[in-house]
């Protein structure tokens, strides 16, 4: 997870055309979020997103919530 500050020296800002996106929930405006929500499922639902997952213990999220796995990690109860 990105933490609050970034540091970036100004040398990197002088030679190039910067453009800074995020992409957390609010980099994009809830109407176009929910505009593209439909498609976004139907892909989904196709089949064409795979994303790798393992499964947690909810008990275990004190233990699980800061390390970095190979995969999603999916909190169960």
């Amino acid at each position: 997870m990105a933490g609050a500050d970034i540091k970036l020296p100004a040398a990197a800002l002088r030679a190039v055309t910067l453009n800074l996106v995020g992409s957390g929930m609010g980099s994009v405006a809830p109407t176009e979020f929910l505009k593209e929500l439909p498609e976004l499922a139907k892909l989904i639902s196709a089949g064409h997103f795979i994303v790798e997952t393992e499964a947690v213990p909810l008990a275990d999220v004190s233990e699980d919530w800061q390390r970095e796995p190979d995969k999603r990690l999916v909190f169960t109860m």
